[in-house]
């Protein structure tokens, strides 16, 4: 995909740019952030087709199973997840990215394609589509530059014009420092965000809660499991079992919060004991295979 068709404007607030991944807000004074490559390729997909239902299916081959990997379900939960908490947006009442019960996800603001030449920096504000260009006389004007205006920049040289822009979108922000230090600081933040991500996805994304259903709460703590999973009946004996050995070893320890049930298909299932944020590096993921239920407490250990 070129650059020129990979930006889209989104609801007329937010700038995406799917070569880089990075997601601009223009009614917000901060600096650009970086989605994830799982994100940034399910971003990509519900623009190139707003308004339309993508199943979760669809999601999976076009963010996975093209690149050769293979995940379950909670995967795609949340890096929704995650999508939403860069957009600022909510689960009960979505104005972006709408879940359709058993079937998939839907965009469902408008989405317009931008056009554009030259690539987007921090240091390239928006201009207005109704903005008209210099005139020639402006632009040959000479005038005798003094001290001050020597460090201003050229509106004509660092400005681009958005054709399929809407009118009222605001300019990012101005350049304010030397460039070469501006675009030092940014690779670093870029290279420490792409480190950090999937371990933020991994250990602190959650799925939404309106997608859990609870399967029961043991010593007060909620055992979930996804509203999209089959039914896991024939695992609720192993998952006592396992959650009541974890919670015994824990007792002079913090418990955790949450702990969340993926799986079940193909006679495999996932325990993910999710504890307080400041807490994340206990996080702990039991995986238990049904046909062996001989090792079933040594695995649970």
């Amino acid at each position: 995909m070129n650059s020129i068709d990979s930006k889209f404007l989104i609801a007329g607030r937010f700038l995406f740019d799917s070569n880089s991944n990075c997601l601009y807000d223009q009614q917000s004074d901060e600096e650009s952030s970086r989605l994830g490559s799982n994100e940034g390729r399910i971003l990509l997909l519900l623009c190139q087709n707003p308004n339309d239902v993508i199943t979760r299916q669809e999601l999976h081959e076009f963010v996975w199973r093209e690149q050769g990997f293979e995940v379950d379900d909670s995967s795609l939960t949340q890096a929704i997840s995650t999508l939403r908490k860069s957009l600022k947006d909510s689960t009960r009442s979505p104005i972006y990215i709408k879940t359709v019960p058993k079937r998939g996800y839907q965009l469902i603001c408008a989405v317009e394609t931008c056009y554009i030449d030259t690539p987007l920096t921090l240091e390239t504000p928006l201009k207005k589509a109704s903005e008209a260009p210099q005139s020639n006389t402006d632009k040959h004007r000479t005038t005798t530059p003094d001290a001050t205006d020597s460090l201003l920049p050229v509106e004509g040289e660092t400005s681009s014009l958005f054709s399929g822009a809407q009118t009222n979108s605001k300019p990012l922000k101005q350049q304010r420092s030397p460039l070469s230090w501006r675009m030092g600081s940014m690779c670093i933040a870029m290279l420490t965000v792409a480190i950090l991500l999937p371990i933020y996805t991994a250990f602190f994304s959650m799925p939404p809660t309106s997608e859990l259903k609870l399967l029961m709460r043991y010593q007060n703590t909620p055992v979930y499991s996804s509203l999209y999973y089959p039914s896991i009946e024939k695992w609720k004996k192993d998952i006592q079992l396992c959650v009541s050995h974890y919670l015994t070893q824990r007792q002079a320890q913090a418990l955790p919060t949450q702990i969340i049930v993926t799986g079940g298909e193909e006679d495999k299932l996932v325990l993910n004991y999710i504890h307080k944020e400041n807490q994340a590096s206990d996080n702990f993921t039991v995986r238990i295979l049904y046909d062996k239920q001989a090792q079933l407490a040594q695995v649970c250990q």
